[in-house]
């Protein structure tokens, strides 16, 4: 294959053609099909937890479930909800993602995806001038044919060429840690071994308003920690795969002018100067890792018993190769809704350097000490064997 020289639509063209896919079913291609224990495992590793109900074989068995637990994100692993079409000479970039969490992902769950484009609306920005904001709406369901959660995602289309020309980013950079720095991470890593609530019940009423939540930290970011993330959630198309892939969508190939190799525009979250070709300083985040940070925050907290019926996130800064998240939560409201327990959580993460770069809220079920309150214990949805 030859480099092509492909013309970059205007952003007028570009919206004209995403707003004509509104509503029709978009290309999913589930990188997996079962919640075996060992993704269950490999996800929970991947997002930094120590949680024993996804990585303890004897703890999983005397729990109350039986069996390993998914984590809620770990809905990445079927498809990381990066569904929109590449535009030639455009960027996508994750900015937003409100889940919906109906039942939990149990090991040997069979699960489904569809997704559609919901909305497309053009939007002026620093980073990139004209750009796209596409919303979309990813369903998981499992085999009973059961809707287990709806991620609705929000994606940033912007040009590489203006993003680099506009330059938002170009005074961001990697951090250097001095000791204390790097102390105050690690105390925070060895307490929340003893923090994971585990199998003792939170219970609603021992929760009380504006109470905050132990912080988790995630950091600093090294390259190990994206590709355990990236490989998992979303791959990279390799050899035969690869060469398949440019040929079949050569608008999404990027060309190494210092060898003349097509890679793929998904290096740059590894790599520093494929990560320039589009306006960032450096290798960074995905933006569905914090998602994931934020899920293993709550579970924490949560505990065996406690389910997380929604979460939603927003990301504002980038986060680069070096940099470290730290990663809040804090109750906000408590209440009772016909026969269920409910809290309601502010979050929040600030970087090193105490930027905000992302914030969000959620929602969950407790167990309660009342009898006329249901438990949010879903351990037997339906009877099946797990698989292997």
């Amino acid at each position: 294959m030859v480099q092509l020289d492909i013309r970059e639509p205007s952003i007028s063209e570009a919206l004209e053609k995403h707003t004509a896919l509104i509503g029709k079913p978009l290309e999913v291609q589930p990188r997996v099909a079962v919640a075996s224990r060992a993704l269950i495992g490999r996800y929970a590793r991947a997002i930094g937890s120590r949680d024993p109900l996804r990585l303890d074989p004897s703890y999983i068995s005397g729990s109350a479930w039986g069996r390993a637990v998914a984590y809620p994100t770990g809905l990445h692993c079927f498809s990381d909800t990066m569904v929109v079409p590449a535009i030639a000479g455009y960027h996508r970039i994750y900015g937003a993602c409100d889940w919906t969490f109906k039942l939990p992902v149990l090991e040997g769950d069979a699960i489904s995806v569809a997704a559609r484009l919901s909305n497309v609306t053009q939007k002026q920005g620093r980073f990139a001038g004209d750009m796209l904001i596409e919303d979309a709406e990813v369903t998981y369901s499992n085999q009973y044919g059961d809707v287990v959660a709806i991620a609705r995602p929000s994606i940033i289309q912007a040009s590489r060429r203006a993003a680099v020309e506009n330059g938002k980013y170009r005074d961001l950079a990697k951090h250097h840690y001095d000791g204390a720095q790097l102390d105050a991470i690690w105390d925070v890593y060895e307490r929340e071994g003893n923090e994971i609530q585990g199998m003792k019940p939170r219970y609603w009423e021992d929760v009380s308003d504006a109470q905050d939540v132990n912080p988790i930290v995630k950091g600093p970011l090294v390259l190990e920690d994206l590709n355990s993330f990236v490989g998992l959630t979303a791959g990279t198309p390799m050899y035969t795969q690869w060469s398949d892939y440019m040929r079949r969508h050569p608008e999404d190939v990027y060309w190494d002018p210092e060898t003349g190799i097509p890679d793929t525009w998904q290096a740059g979250l590894i790599t520093d100067r494929i990560a320039n070709a589009y306006g960032w300083p450096a290798a960074h985040d995905t933006g569905t890792q914090r998602v994931g940070w934020l899920d293993n925050l709550l579970g924490n907290w949560l505990g065996d018993m406690g389910f997380l019926t929604s979460l939603s996130v927003r990301l504002h800064e980038p986060m680069l190769v070096s940099h470290t998240a730290w990663c809040h939560a804090s109750v906000v409201d408590k209440r009772i809704v016909e026969d269920q327990a409910r809290v309601s959580l502010r979050l929040w993460c600030v970087n090193q350097d105490d930027v905000t770069i992302a914030t969000g809220s959620a929602e969950a079920l407790l167990p309660s000490r009342r009898s006329d309150i249901q438990m949010p214990l879903f351990s037997k949805p339906k009877a099946t064997e797990p698989r292997a």
